[in-house]
């Protein structure tokens, strides 16, 4: 099942500054291509087929400022995960589910750059994925 794909996606932290009574909202951007390589097998014909195999991702993320902070993307340019799925074809409709987790992790710093400071946030951003699909057969 060769496929490639591009990811993106955000999360979301409000942290209290250090030096300050203010909060920072910050917002964790990953963008990335996807290239997963699974193994799959027909356990009830077309009916019902399971698959599984390792997802290779490169990360194209980019140090960015949030007031006070600025996000240092400590990552390594390519991560590896894992998919497993389950998928079934009923006439040409073809339904898949699949969840996608980590083998490492694409690590996030953000420090806070007022003068003084020295508070930092670590945060991993290589999240658990559960992907649902919809195809039809041509």
């Amino acid at each position: 099942m060769p496929e490639i794909y591009y990811t993106n996606f955000s999360n979301e932290v409000t942290v209290q500054n250090d030096a300050s009574s203010e909060q920072t909202t910050i917002k964790a951007k990953n963008n990335r291509v996807d290239i997963p390589v699974l193994i799959g097998t027909n356990i009830l014909g077309n009916l019902l087929s399971a698959y599984v195999g390792p997802v290779g991702s490169f990360n194209l993320a980019k140090d960015d400022n949030f007031d006070n902070f600025v996000q240092k993307v400590n990552t390594k340019s390519f991560t590896v995960g894992y998919q497993l799925g389950l998928q079934s074809e009923i006439s040409k409709v073809i339904i898949s589910a699949r969840y996608e987790g980590a083998f490492s992790k694409d690590q996030r710093k953000f420090i806070n750059n007022i003068a003084g400071s020295n508070q930092e946030i670590n945060y991993d951003n290589r999240s658990s994925l559960f992907l649902l699909g919809l195809g039809y057969k041509f």
